[in-house]
């Protein structure tokens, strides 16, 4: 292993900046913890006096450096960030839309086990289309839902209103969306895992730690 050309001292979120900059200039250089090089007792606390003594330090390769993941893993791990915000924004819009249906008397989810089923959602399509009957509702139950006949009617009656309606078109909009969103970062997420296993696999013993840059 070669000695590094520099060290960034990791600050907050500052310097990943930096650090890809040098990295992308080629150069070898190491994240340092803050706690590893200030804590000299007597030396004066300035950022410049800072610079010059972590340049001091990393000459004589007395520091430690901390885990920064490769290229390829930081931008798979990008993805997979993405894709649990999007989970959690589609989830919180199911929520959004019980609560929705909750405020006009529709219990659906008294009855079905919850909201992301074909029948619930044939159900609220029908209510935003307007159909107001519950009857004729509950006979879009599909499988094991069309034997509680009897409770989805009840569940189904309610005061769902155009307010509600549009309300509701809304949320399903943006829970589709997020649907899609999330199937296409999935899509990704394993062609980036396949190329980094693959690579890993093709060269085990090649003593080349670096696996590809970012596609």
């Amino acid at each position: 292993m070669t000695d590094p050309n520099g060290s960034v001292e990791s600050t907050s979120d500052y310097w990943r900046i930096w650090y890809y900059l040098l990295e992308s200039a080629g150069l070898d250089v190491q994240l340092v913890n803050a706690r590893d090089f200030k804590n000299v007792p007597g030396r004066p606390k300035t950022d410049k006096l800072d610079a010059v003594w972590l340049a001091k330090l990393t000459e004589k390769g007395l520091l430690r450096p901390s885990f920064v993941p490769p290229a390829p893993i930081r931008v798979l791990r990008d993805y997979t960030r993405m894709r649990v915000d999007l989970t959690r924004d589609r989830t919180r819009n199911w929520q959004r839309l019980e609560k929705l249906l909750e405020d006009a008397l529709i219990k659906v989810t008294s009855v079905a086990s919850k909201l992301q089923t074909l029948s619930t959602r044939d159900m609220v399509e029908a209510l935003i289309a307007g159909r107001r009957d519950p009857r004729e509702l509950a006979g879009l139950a599909r499988g094991r839902l069309r034997g509680k006949h009897a409770a989805l009617v009840e569940a189904l009656t309610g005061r769902f209103d155009e307010h509600h309606s549009e309300l509701a078109r809304i949320l399903l909009d943006q829970i589709d969306r997020l649907d899609t969103q999330i199937a296409q970062l999935t899509a990704r997420i394993s062609e980036l895992i396949s190329d980094i296993a693959r690579y890993l696999f093709d060269r085990p013993l090649a003593g080349d730690p670096r696996l590809p840059g970012p596609v």
